[in-house]
């Protein structure tokens, strides 16, 4: 039986939950801005702005990756890709 490394389906999993916690942190941390009338309240938007910006990549990154290694574990298998192109 041959052994399926999953360390890059840890690692994409991994990012997923790192990136959703960053979208929420950066959520919040742009209606604190929002709702601040202070001095700082610019550099908290930005903040915010700049968090949303870096989990949204990250997020679609981390699926894309999760996506691809899914279809190239499939491809892998013996027939299943071109079994139905043969018929």
């Amino acid at each position: 039986m041959r052994r399926v490394p999953t360390i890059k389906r840890v690692s994409s999993f991994l990012e997923i939950v790192i990136s959703t916690t960053l979208l929420v942190v950066g959520i919040f941390t742009l209606q604190e801005g929002i709702a601040s009338k202070s001095t700082g309240a610019v550099a908290v938007l930005i903040l915010g702005a700049v968090l949303i910006t870096l989990a949204a990549t990250s997020l679609i990154h981390a699926i894309r990756s999760l996506l691809w290694h899914r279809y190239m574990l499939q491809v892998s298998k013996p027939g299943a890709a071109t079994s139905e192109w043969d018929e």
